[in-house]
């Protein structure tokens, strides 16, 4: 269902959740809602907590590799002659997603896999799988 969602907004997965549940606060009685306000600023001002999809481009290394495609898309001639500590970009509509070589190993090796990357030399996925969250950089 998060897919759908996703996919029918064009937003990041964290965003739609962090807006359900912001909207589910804000339904509250006002004495829970403070408690839980209170809560998170603690947890944010002592830096306790991540903040979902709020990476910026400047926090990861300058990629060796960028291109732009129309969804999230792995290409095989990119991501193949880079190190393996080397970092590619991929542009999208959806975001932008940057990981390693190494990462992309690690968390897509059901694209490496695929019969698509084997022979065509690029895999895409018609909707944004969750895995790929992680790499989102806006």
């Amino acid at each position: 269902m998060l897919d759908v969602v996703t996919a029918v907004f064009q937003r990041s997965a964290a965003s739609i959740l962090a807006e359900a549940l912001l909207s589910y606060i804000r339904s509250m009685p006002d004495a829970d809602r403070t408690v839980i306000e209170t809560a998170v600023e603690r947890a944010l001002a002592s830096g306790g907590w991540e903040r979902a999809g709020e990476q910026s481009l400047n926090e990861r290394v300058m990629p060796k590799a960028t291109y732009k495609y129309s969804r999230l898309c792995f290409k095989k001639d990119v991501i193949e002659c880079l190190g393996e500590d080397d970092e590619f970009r991929v542009e999208t509509p959806m975001g932008t997603f940057q990981m390693s070589k190494t990462e992309f190993r690690r968390d897509f090796a059901n694209v490496r896999n695929s019969r698509s990357y084997k022979e065509s030399g690029f895999y895409t996925y018609p909707t944004l799988p969750l895995r790929a969250e992680r790499y989102r950089l806006q």
